[in-house]
């Protein structure tokens, strides 16, 4: 058996440099793609509320209703079916922050009418059943006060700008029915009302 010897042609000076900086330069340009489609919502901390919502809405865990309202279902709730509706009364554990992280505020076991909050709130938390914890943004449509623009002068009573939007963590812990609130608010005024009383003195003894 004859073996024909295949002539090599001999490789060039920096050859093999040049190759594995080819390589290099493939792997570069994967890792950098990699992180464009995979990147935090902090990452977008500067960008638009439009920008970021386009952005948040193409996450497979992010829910977009018509309102324009986003939420992720971090831990569902009880499967009794029970959510709250407009008129009753919830108690939440929440974390309102803005897109870069900062915490804005928070709140534990906070009693809240829900037809009293934000529209973009209450939808997110019309959503849930007891136990449930959701995360909600908000676009400014859906958080501002009547009368005030997206684009406007921040009031000093807003937390952030009339631009931004709002990212709710929210845990629902129970829900009070108006029927029951009410309830508990006459209770609470009855208990009041004995404490506060004056005490009515006992006759006199006839003469």
């Amino acid at each position: 058996m004859s073996v024909t010897a295949v002539p090599l042609q001999p490789i060039e000076k920096g050859t093999l440099t040049k190759l594995w900086i080819g390589v290099a330069l493939v792997l570069a340009a994967g890792l950098a793609l990699a992180w464009f489609t995979t990147r935090a919502p902090g990452d977008m901390s500067n960008a638009s509320a439009s920008t970021f919502l386009a952005w948040n809405g193409t996450n497979s865990d992010v829910e977009t209703t018509p309102s324009g309202l986003q939420y992720q279902v971090i831990r569902p709730g009880s499967d009794t079916g029970a959510t709250p509706g407009v008129n009753d009364v919830v108690v939440i554990n929440y974390t309102l922050r803005s897109l870069d992280g900062e915490v804005i505020d928070e709140g534990r076991e906070a009693t809240l009418p829900v037809g009293g909050t934000f529209p973009g709130f209450a939808e997110g938390v019309q959503l849930m059943t007891p136990g449930a914890r959701y995360r909600l943004w908000l676009k400014p449509e859906l958080w501002l006060p009547e009368g005030i623009e997206p684009g406007t002068p921040r009031p000093p009573q807003l937390p952030i700008e009339t631009t931004e939007v709002m990212d709710f963590d929210v845990e629902l812990v129970e829900i009070i029915s108006e029927t029951e609130m009410m309830q508990r608010l006459m209770e609470m005024q009855g208990g009041e009302a004995a404490e506060g009383a004056v005490p009515v003195p006992p006759p006199a003894p006839p003469q």
